[in-house]
C-alpha cells in the first residue's frame, strides 16, 4: 500500500491517494495489478479511481480504509507530511537569502587598484573614508 497527499501550503484538501499494490515480484507487474483509490479522511468517503481488481474486492478494500482507526493515521501522517515539507521550505528560503547576502557582500567590496600611488591627501584605498595620511600611512 502506498499513499500519496496533497502537500501545498494553503490547500485545504483532505484526500489520500490509496494505491493498493499486490505482493508480486516484478515492479511492472505490481504497476499493472495496483488499485487506487482516493479517500476523503474529513468526510468519510471513497472513490475507486484505477480498478484492477474485480468490483467486489475493490470495494471492499475502500470500506476497510474507512475505519476509524485508518482514518486517522491517515490525517495523521497528511500533517506530518505539511509540516516537513513546511520545514525543508523555510530551510531552503532561508539558505536562498544567505546566499544572496553572501553574493551582495562580495560584490559591494571595495575594489582597490592594486598599483595606484596614493597621494598623502588622496582618500585612503582601505575604504576608511579618512585622507592616507590620517589612516594608513602612519
Amino acid at each position: 500500500m502506498f499513499d500519496q497527499y496533497c502537500i501545498r501550503d494553503k490547500c485545504s484538501c483532505t484526500s489520500v491517494s490509496v494505491d493498493f499494490v499486490p505482493n508480486v515480484e516484478s515492479e511492472s507487474e505490481q504497476k499493472e495489478k495496483a488499485t487506487t483509490i482516493t479517500i476523503d479522511y474529513k468526510k468519510k468517503k471513497f472513490q475507486i479511481e484505477k480498478l484492477r481488481l474485480s468490483q467486489n474486492d475493490a470495494f471492499q478494500l475502500a470500506k476497510s480504509a474507512l475505519e476509524e482507526k485508518i482514518l486517522a493515521k491517515l490525517e495523521e501522517r497528511h500533517s506530518i507530511l505539511k509540516k516537513l515539507y513546511e520545514n525543508y521550505k523555510k530551510k531552503k528560503h532561508k539558505q536562498r537569502v544567505k546566499n544572496t547576502l553572501t553574493e551582495q557582500t562580495v560584490q559591494t567590496a571595495p575594489i582597490v587598484p592594486v598599483n595606484k600611488n596614493v597621494g598623502r591627501n588622496d582618500p585612503c584605498p582601505c575604504g576608511s573614508g579618512l585622507k592616507f595620511k590620517k589612516c594608513c600611512l602612519k
